[in-house]
């Protein structure tokens, strides 16, 4: 019995130091990821002992998106560095749009030089009218470099108080001159500026609208017209959000 009260408490400690020799590390990969100027944060604290490094970041602002919010918090277990649970608050901007819902959470998982990203919330009030039940979007790197998948769906999705059919989809083609380098919230903006003219497909249980032309760089969407009043209303609702988010963005660059 003393011999296994030994060992026990020897993991333990181990165990421990394991978590201390990482706590700093997580931390300053954190902070160094989140550089400034590309972000500015008020302050940065950690936790989650025994088994995870749970850093709290307060008053995070990502001037380059129109990115702000109360507080983000960048969570993983500490045997796995290469995926990582990203928690935001209730509310938020981005684009310098207002954003609001319950359990927003983005998981980043690194595979070799790529990362997958999915972000989804519930119960999502988004600007111009748009309320869904659910949402996701998801950014997947494609098998080309520089070629990613951009998929929007929303589940019991309202506009102005109208519903829509549901669920809705969203499927674009992004074409960025190389694959995003997510060493650092820098490179990961500076890659995206590349960000030209995308294909973008919309399906709906009435109808499936593929070849419409986003261009990012003024908002604008062209392509087939829609057959149906539902896509009608919901391929108005995408110009107009892209168009303030575009006005805005220059506004404040």
């Amino acid at each position: 019995m003393q011999r296994i009260i030994l060992f026990t408490v020897g993991l333990a400690i181990l165990w421990s130091l394991n978590w201390a020799w990482g706590f700093s590390g997580n931390m300053n990969d954190t902070r160094a990821w989140f550089d400034a100027p590309a972000a500015q944060v008020d302050d940065v604290s950690q936790r989650g002992f025994p088994s995870r490094y749970d850093v709290n970041l307060d008053d995070v602002a990502i001037p380059a998106i129109g990115f702000t919010a109360e507080f983000l918090q960048v969570l993983r277990v500490v045997y796995n560095a290469d995926h990582r649970i990203i928690v935001l608050p209730d509310q938020f901007t981005l684009m310098g749009q207002p954003v609001s819902g319950t359990g927003f959470r983005a998981s980043v998982v690194r595979d070799g030089d790529f990362v997958r990203i999915t972000i989804e919330g519930r119960d999502i009030t988004l600007p111009q009218g748009l309320r869904a039940a659910h949402g996701q979007i998801s950014m997947i790197p494609d098998v080309r470099l520089g070629q990613y998948k951009l998929f929007v769906a929303f589940d019991s999705p309202t506009l102005n108080g109208t519903p829509l059919a549901a669920p809705i989809q969203m499927t674009a083609d992004v074409t960025l001159p190389k694959t995003i380098d997510t060493r650092s919230l820098t490179t990961v903006l500076r890659g995206l500026s590349g960000w030209g003219d995308t294909l973008v497909t919309v399906v709906t249980p009435d109808e499936t609208l593929s070849n419409l032309l986003l261009d990012p760089m003024t908002g604008t969407l062209s392509g087939p017209a829609p057959q149906s009043a539902g896509m009608d209303a919901l391929l108005e609702w995408v110009r107009s959000l892209m168009e303030s988010a575009t006005q805005k963005s220059a506004r404040g660059s």
